[in-house]
């Protein structure tokens, strides 16, 4: 242990292709991944390169996805064999420093398209890690451990919601 907290997340099955998914140049792979959350997970060149603002709200609710929707996640290599990824969060609708679940969904497609395999490191916008690893069996991914640091990067009060 590095003193960083870590969770255990239910198995989950596989990620899925989808490929009827509204992909852009450059967004290759969509898939579907669900641990615990629903996810598109989509590779990249360079997330840095990605207008989340303009191609997170389709995505979010791109029919191929089904009802509800999914948060996005774009990922791309850095090339010391560790991952960037980038999240639109459904609910927020909006760009989030980070994502447990979405490394999750990340780690599980990079695994599925043979360009990672467990453990995974993925630096998420925050620019802090998350550390993935898993088991895989045929048809279930199981002992699913996210390690990362979490950070407070506001405050506010919540005032009472209008009736």
């Amino acid at each position: 242990m590095d003193g960083r907290p870590e969770i255990e997340l239910p198995d989950c099955p596989p990620p899925k292709s989808l490929p009827g998914t509204r992909t852009t140049d450059g967004e290759a792979f969509p898939t579907y991944a669900c641990p615990s959350v629903p996810h598109l997970v989509l590779l990249v060149p360079d997330v840095d390169k990605v207008d989340l603002d303009r191609r997170g709200p389709p995505l979010r609710r791109d029919p191929a996805i089904g009802p509800g929707g999914a948060n996005v996640n774009w990922v791309s290599p850095v090339g010391d064999g560790t991952y960037r990824m980038r999240t639109w969060e459904r609910g927020v609708e909006g760009e989030t420093l980070a994502c447990g679940t979405g490394a999750v969904a990340c780690a599980l497609t990079l695994e599925e398209k043979a360009m990672a395999s467990s453990p995974i490191r993925i630096w998420t916008r925050s620019r802090l890690p998350l550390d993935v690893s898993w088991r895989r069996n045929v048809d279930l991914i199981t002992s699913i451990r996210v390690r990362g640091e979490g950070r407070l990067v506001c405050r506010g009060i919540v005032g009472e919601l209008p009736t």
